[in-house]
């Protein structure tokens, strides 16, 4: 396999903001090659960038990188690791670098959810885990960092030091869902790639669901002697097929209760700051995502 074919179109993030369906979107075209599983952790795992490239990519691929192909991939962990920005840029210097941004009030309601869905939340509700009352503990940058992951203007900040802004495409959440053609045909031709001939179903990705046995995702998702001894036996590529398999017969429909208006309200006047900064550095309206 050839080292020489790095990865050249990346969606960084945000963490629960349609970067499963974007990446979806852009692999339905014949000259994306992506990867078969959700996420390529090879820029945010540092023992996972320590090993060859060509052997990650082969594992998560499933194929070698195919050079009349744009190599894709998405790792929503990039925008929030400077070290992880950093082996990115290290990797290919003229990378283009997609972030998608979803209302922050949203995205970290969202993300609760999802750390549910994966066992790795334990608070009973969302007011809990972002500890509401306490307006010094919403920025902290441990655990699962709701609130933190929704400051996106120092997170971007970090991308365009290193990769420069012109190499960096915002998309908002908004444009994905109501125009995916043009979003997608945007970046493809960016790449010297003709628009998208199949039309988009519109189908969501990655979209809220809940466990149907607990105990399933928690051995697939925390550390455990199981695992390390299925890591010293199984090859990688079969693990991840074994991995997305239970995970997705695990996994049975669910739909969010509404968040309360009181949290809205006190999450809102807390990022209205951030949204309002947020549309100066990119240059875009947001006057949505604020509450009168």
């Amino acid at each position: 396999m050839r080292e020489d074919l790095p990865i050249q179109l990346l969606i960084a993030g945000a963490e629960k903001a349609g970067t499963s369906s974007l990446i979806k979107y852009l692999g339905m075209h014949p000259g994306v090659q992506y990867h078969s599983t959700l996420e390529f952790p090879y820029f945010v795992n540092e023992d996972l960038s320590c090993e060859s490239y060509s052997k990650v990519f082969h594992d998560y691929y499933g194929c070698e990188p195919d050079r009349n192909l744009l190599r894709a991939a998405k790792s929503v962990g990039v925008l929030y690791q400077p070290a992880a920005i950093n082996r990115a840029y290290q990797h290919n210097p003229s990378m283009q670098v997609v972030v998608a941004l979803r209302n922050p009030v949203d995205r970290a309601y969202s993300a609760y959810w999802y750390a549910k869905r994966l066992g790795l939340e334990l608070s009973p509700t969302f007011e809990a885990a972002i500890n509401l009352t306490d307006y010094d503990k919403w920025c902290h940058v441990g655990g699962n960092s709701y609130v933190d992951r929704g400051l996106y203007v120092k997170h971007l900040k970090n991308l365009f030091r290193v990769f420069g802004q012109d190499r960096v495409k915002v998309v908002l959440v908004e444009e994905l869902k109501n125009n995916p053609s043009i979003v997608c045909d945007a970046i493809l031709q960016s790449h010297g790639l003709p628009r998208m001939e199949e039309p988009f179903d519109g189908k969501k990705h990655n979209v809220a669901s809940l466990p149907r046995f607990s105990i399933l995702n928690t051995l697939i998702y925390q550390k455990s002697l199981l695992k390390r001894i299925a890591r010293t036996v199984i090859p990688r590529s079969k693990r991840l097929k074994i991995k997305y398999m239970v995970r997705e017969l695990n996994e049975k429909a669910f739909e969010k209760p509404p968040m309360s208006e009181e949290t809205r309200l006190k999450l809102s006047r807390f990022y209205e700051p951030s949204i309002k900064e947020l549309s100066l550095l990119i240059d875009r309206r947001l006057d949505d995502w604020i509450i009168g």
